[in-house]
């Protein structure tokens, strides 16, 4: 991830004009051969899980996954009221559907990415209760 290019979580909040301090920010990135994401904990301020993976795919991907992990984090920890915000429409969409439209290659560079997916959307199929996802825009 370029981090030259990275907001601060209050930073964000500000330019986004997020007014609420329950929720997660998932900050996505992508290159040719790798995705990223970043969720920033609202309330605290703090980025609580960073993930790079070397995968030919998008910045959706990278997104769906960091929604997914931020909704499971909400649920263990039982943050009532949490949302999470993205700026990648997208992947909402595969959240609300509770499935992925992609055209991702499924052979050995990417089998393990195609997996997560899968048990991604798995997640989701079982905790139909999740938390709110919403997009903001700069």
């Amino acid at each position: 991830m370029n981090t030259e290019n990275l907001l601060s979580i209050k930073d964000l909040k500000e330019q986004a004009n997020i007014n609420s301090t329950k929720g997660i920010y998932v900050q996505s990135d992508y290159s040719h051969n790798f995705i990223s994401y970043i969720l920033g904990n609202l309330e605290t301020n703090k980025i609580l899980d960073a993930k790079f993976y070397i995968f030919e795919s998008n910045q959706s991907v990278a997104a769906f996954l960091g929604i997914v992990k931020a909704l499971n984090y909400i649920q263990t920890t039982k943050k009532k009221d949490f949302v999470v915000y993205t700026d990648v429409s997208e992947p909402i969409e595969w959240i609300k559907n509770k499935k992925v439209k992609t055209q991702i290659k499924q052979d050995n560079y990417n089998k393990s990415l195609v997996r997560m997916l899968e048990q991604d959307v798995k997640w989701l199929g079982e905790h139909p209760g999740h938390a709110e996802v919403k997009l903001f825009t700069f």
